[in-house]
């Protein structure tokens, strides 16, 4: 691969091809790549505040909110208004969506085994770290703009 692509643009391309492929393989339950974040995010915590989400992914709220209200009415997930503070929405996997979490996971697990094919696995520990570290890096820059 070329150096003189700018890093950013390479994990863009990545970012995007993942999204491609999720929205394809996600087309048969009606959930695209937005609604596969937020229904992992829940397979790990439920009872959630919806804004928490937001905050977790750096996502505007309304983004979450209209994805949420489509994975509802699709049955996946519910959401709980608070009855002290009716603009806190709480989260959570019903039934159905916890049936199909076992294959969202090998869906993502089968993209993530292609695209590091043919990388030893010292490299692909190497990837995880040094994105890690990117990950927190560009937080920290990105926390100097607020929500810009």
């Amino acid at each position: 691969m070329r150096q003189d692509i700018p890093l950013g643009l390479l994990i863009d391309i990545i970012r995007r091809s993942h999204i491609i492929h999720l929205n394809a393989e996600l087309k048969k339950f009606g959930i695209t790549a937005s609604g596969f974040m937020i229904m992992m995010y829940l397979s790990e915590k439920q009872n959630v505040i919806q804004d928490d989400v937001a905050r977790h992914f750096h996502i505007d709220k309304s983004a979450i909110a209209r994805a949420v209200q489509k994975l509802e009415s699709a049955g996946f997930v519910q959401r709980i208004v608070e009855p002290t503070n009716r603009r806190a929405s709480h989260l959570f996997l019903t039934e159905k969506g916890t049936e199909i979490i076992p294959e969202m996971v090998q869906i993502d697990k089968l993209w993530e085994e292609k695209t590091l094919a043919g990388a030893s696995e010292e490299k692909i520990s190497q990837v995880y770290l040094l994105l890690g570290e990117m990950v927190q890096n560009s937080l920290i820059i990105a926390g100097r703009y607020g929500d810009e």
